[in-house]
């Protein structure tokens, strides 16, 4: 049914303190987590070739090891990470870890960079970084800091989004030319708490989740195609085949659990997301390349066994937990933060791993894991 503009607000103004409680309750509940997870340069002029650039035919992690007030930026081979490439440092505020994605084509890195305002009032760029070459591009300027960009699928754009500084609730998505050459509007959302673009589909449209004061939606070259939650969600991951949607739901019904949930996208699909494992927490949503049967999920260390999904800690004996981030391209390694603690509340300490058929290994000093880049 649809609603009004007038009555949307209505709605979002009763439930904006349970909103918020519900929002600062996720972060509280997993902390330590949502901190983890959720120019070297200032000019523009021609580099010399990183490493990265004569590296041989294989598979790649893209990561930060972040410092004080600068990113470095590393490349590592899958089958060796220790042979890890640090290919720029990136400047930017104190406390502020950069958030960015690999390019389809592999050869570049979006960053969404806090590099100007105040600890209080951060403002941020968008940075779009050569890999091969080490030339930093600022494409965006004033961007909403907590957000991770969006590669078009020929490499050449990113979509960012900044909210309305004079009309509070609305969110704008923009898509910025990766060589800086200026910004498009994509779509405006009005009434709302959030705007995520997730991925494009194999038919090229734009698939978004916005939360408002009704829970959570998903949205289709902006049309509206399933409501998937009344509560907040997060981890989205789109099928490989575009027809679902992973996600994680941050569900309030008994207390504050991360449930991992499945929706389907297409016409004849269930209205409302169904849950792989009833009653079981998780954390995080990847889906292997070409493989539409289902998404892997960071089940908590007090899963059953055989819990559809679950991966690699909890099925492998080890201490702790793993929360997929992302499959490589040719789906040989996945990426994992893996935490040594035995439950979400308590998580320990953390690493980000590659995980592949001959076993795991670290990624040095990793920060946050941008992605896969292939060669």
């Amino acid at each position: 049914m649809a609603v009004s503009t007038g009555k949307l607000r209505r709605r979002i103004r009763l439930n904006a303190v349970l909103v918020g409680v519900s929002i600062v309750t996720a972060l509280l509940a997993g902390l330590p987590i949502a901190a983890a997870i959720l120019d070297s340069a200032l000019g523009n002029g021609p580099r010399t070739a990183t490493a990265f650039a004569s590296a041989p035919a294989g598979q790649y992690a893209v990561y930060t090891n972040a410092g004080v007030d600068a990113d470095e930026i590393v490349v590592a081979p899958s089958e060796n990470p220790s042979d890890a490439m640090v290919v720029a440092t990136i400047e930017r505020l104190p406390g502020y870890t950069s958030r960015g994605t690999v390019s389809p084509d592999g050869k570049k890195l979006a960053l969404v960079t806090v590099d100007s305002g105040t600890p209080s009032q951060p403002v941020a760029s968008l940075q779009v970084l050569n890999l091969e070459t080490g030339e930093l591009t600022r494409a965006a300027s004033e961007i909403d800091h907590l957000q991770t960009p969006l590669w078009t699928a020929d490499s050449k754009g990113v979509l960012v989004t900044r909210g309305g500084d004079n009309a509070p609730g609305a969110v704008t998505v923009y898509r910025a030319d990766s060589a800086g050459d200026g910004e498009s509007l994509v779509r405006r959302h009005e009434a709302v708490l959030g705007v995520y673009p997730v991925a494009f589909d194999p038919e090229g449209r734009l698939v978004t989740v916005v939360i408002d004061g009704e829970g959570s939606h998903v949205f289709r070259d902006g049309t509206q195609v399933r409501s998937i939650s009344p509560y907040i969600t997060r981890d989205w991951d789109l099928s490989p085949d575009g027809t679902a949607l992973a996600f994680v739901e941050t569900n309030l019904a008994d207390g504050t659990r991360y449930l991992p949930k499945v929706a389907g996208l297409d016409a004849g699909s269930h209205a409302m997301a169904q849950s792989v494992a009833s009653g079981v927490q998780a954390l995080g949503a990847a889906w292997a390349p070409g493989d539409s049967q289902g998404p892997a999920f960071g089940y908590e260390p007090s899963a059953p066994a055989g819990a559809s999904g679950g991966v690699l800690a909890q099925t492998l004996g080890e201490d702790g937990f793993d929360v997929p981030l992302a499959y490589s391209n040719d789906g040989s390694a996945l990426a994992v933060q893996h935490w040594t603690g035995s439950e979400f509340s308590r998580p320990g300490q953390a690493s980000i791993e590659i995980v592949t058929g001959d076993g795991r290994a670290a990624l040095p000093d990793a920060t946050r894991f941008y992605g896969w880049a292939a060669r």
